[in-house]
């Protein structure tokens, strides 16, 4: 049977006279309990597997995601095109509504002359893969007995049907999934040994993180902490890796800016605008307007924002343009910094209800499926529509791409519409869909908090998967204890994120893809939490105490010793 693994609590101060980190007992008595749960071994250190280990425990997953991916792609060779796909096409790599990053990827493909919808689905599947391995060492990163849990954890990120939906969905959400647990893997690796290579590597993670999405360069701030935790106590090295933090960080934010952040926070918050504008005085009349439309219908959370959205902004641009004389080049950043300043002004007068704003609108964000089902629901009727508009009405911008997505060009919607079959081949039996609707039933399964009706709105229960997620994370940020650990860095972030995201954005439920990996490691966090109490107490007090007694010395870290 293979050894349990521990993974001591570091301390922030480091001992300078041994150059080694110093570790001190943890919290849960399992931590210490491998020679007794496994005779004849020794305490080992979850970093201390070799690479090669851990991706011989990955191997199960990757192989069934390897199989389900190239499956995938043989019936269904292009990905899924969304509205929002054009976007990403642009003549300026910074600025503009959308990072740098998915605009370099998504343009790649036609400088080499191959269509966009194949390309992708490839690339983002190569992630999916890659996500995979990447998953295995986040277990090994944050779980103790990491090898009990390692294979059924990456088992259900192969399988994942919101996962892999999104990987066959050209949108790049499934990059920016992947790209935070390698940042965290990057952090820390950096983190165990602070090294420049390391420091380097770390930051150029976050660059990516923050050039795949909007909110990315939130984590920014987590790179910034690692830094002062990773040198702490010791001032010398802090006084050039602290400083050089803070400028990339500074620098990754002004490249990755975006001019839609302003436009989506105020469409959330209209409802709670005041009578007089301290920012803007000359708006308040056309911001009372738009706040007495939405009040009434907006009984618990915001919603249908791009329609919103575009209302408020045409009133914000028509203030500027007509009573400001902004000319029409500059009216759009114009707009978006207005939006920024009021925005920030309603919710400072109204701090104490943006929890509950975003609880609703996390909960509201369940009114639709995690992803749309593999069946011709999307595969046909929305790529038609996507393509040639409704019937009777004027094709849409995408109809001019079509040969840059496609590859070619359909003459008519009836020439389209009678080829999706073979572009699009539904597994027999619509086998993926049904899979992926029995694996929502288990997953949102069992809701604790009951749905509510507020008529006009609604809000849907939410289920036991999430409190026991929950309960996971705070068994590890627990066991760290004081340690200050990138573990506990990284949930407060994910805090963060979350509170951010549900805050500024619409009732999508694709903003929680980049969480569902992490949902299921806090639930593995809380099965890792109760073996190891459990085998603690069934341990003979003496086993352990001669034990400890016998090897005082293999509490700290063999990693920091090297």
């Amino acid at each position: 049977m293979p050894s349990l693994d521990t993974n001591p609590r570091l301390l922030l101060r480091r001992g300078r006279s041994q150059g080694r980190w110093i570790g001190h007992e943890p919290i849960f008595p399992s931590s210490d309990l491998s020679p007794y749960l496994n005779p004849g071994t020794a305490p080992s250190s979850p970093l201390a597997a070799s690479t090669r280990e851990i991706l011989r425990w990955c191997l199960p997953a990757l192989l069934v995601g390897l199989a389900l991916r190239v499956a995938l792609t043989l019936y269904m060779p292009l990905a899924f095109l969304s509205p929002d796909t054009n976007e990403f096409f642009s003549s300026r790599l910074f600025g503009g509504s959308r990072t740098f990053l998915p605009k370099l990827i998504y343009e790649l493909p036609a400088r080499l002359g191959l269509p966009l919808l194949p390309s992708v689905a490839a690339f983002q599947h190569l992630l999916g893969l890659i996500m995979i391995v990447a998953c295995g060492f986040l277990c090994v990163r944050w779980l103790r007995a990491w090898r009990w849990w390692i294979i059924p954890f990456t088992l259900l990120v192969a399988v994942h049907p919101t996962l892999l939906w999104y990987e066959h969905f050209a949108l790049p959400d499934s990059t920016f999934t992947c790209l935070l647990i390698l940042a965290f893997l990057a952090g820390s690796r950096f983190c165990e040994q602070p090294t420049p290579a390391k420091f380097g590597m770390f930051f150029a993670v976050l660059l990516l993180v923050a050039g795949a999405r909007q909110e990315g360069f939130l984590f920014l701030a987590f790179g910034v902490a690692l830094t002062i935790r990773a040198f702490w106590g010791n001032m010398r090295l802090a006084r050039v890796f602290v400083p050089l933090a803070l400028l990339a960080a500074a620098g990754i934010v002004f490249i990755t800016r975006t001019n839609q952040g302003g436009y989506m926070l105020l469409t959330s918050l209209i409802q709670w605008a005041p009578d007089r504008l301290r920012s803007e005085p000359g708006l308040s009349d056309r911001i009372v307007t738009l706040r007495e439309h939405f009040k009434p219908i907006w009984v618990v959370y915001p919603e249908d924002h791009n329609t919103s959205r575009k209302l408020i902004v045409a009133q914000v641009e028509e203030y500027l343009a007509v009573e400001r004389g902004v000319p029409e080049k500059e009216l759009r950043d114009r707009t978006e910094a207005m939006c920024k300043r009021v925005s920030f002004e309603v919710a400072r007068g109204n701090f104490w209800r943006l929890p509950g704003l975003v609880f609703n609108k996390f909960r509201a964000s369940h009114l639709e499926d995690p992803a749309p089902d593999f069946g011709p629901g999307w595969a046909y009727d929305k790529q038609l529509r996507i393509f040639f508009g409704k019937p009777n009405e004027k094709p849409p911008k995408e109809h001019k791409m079509m040969k840059l997505y496609l590859g070619r060009e359909y003459a008519s919607r009836e020439e389209m519409e009678a080829d999706l079959p073979r572009l699009y081949r539904i597994f027999p039996h619509d086998l993926l869909s049904r899979f992926q609707k029995a694996f929502y039933e288990c997953e949102y399964a069992l809701p604790v908090v009951p749905a509510e009706y507020f008529s006009p709105q609604s809000l849907p229960g939410l289920p036991l998967f999430y409190f026991l997620t929950a309960a996971g994370f705070l068994a590890v940020a627990i066991r760290d204890g004081r340690a200050l650990s990138e573990r506990q860095m990284w949930i407060v972030m994910l805090l963060f994120q979350a509170f951010v995201i549900f805050l500024t954005g619409s009732l999508r439920s694709r903003y929680r893809l980049s969480f569902e990996p992490w949902f299921f490691l806090g639930l593995f966090a809380l099965l890792d939490a109760l073996a190891g109490w459990r085998r603690g107490r069934s341990a003979p007090p003496a086993a352990l105490g001669s034990q400890s007694e016998s090897t005082p010395q293999q509490s700290a870290h063999p990693a920091r010793e090297q």
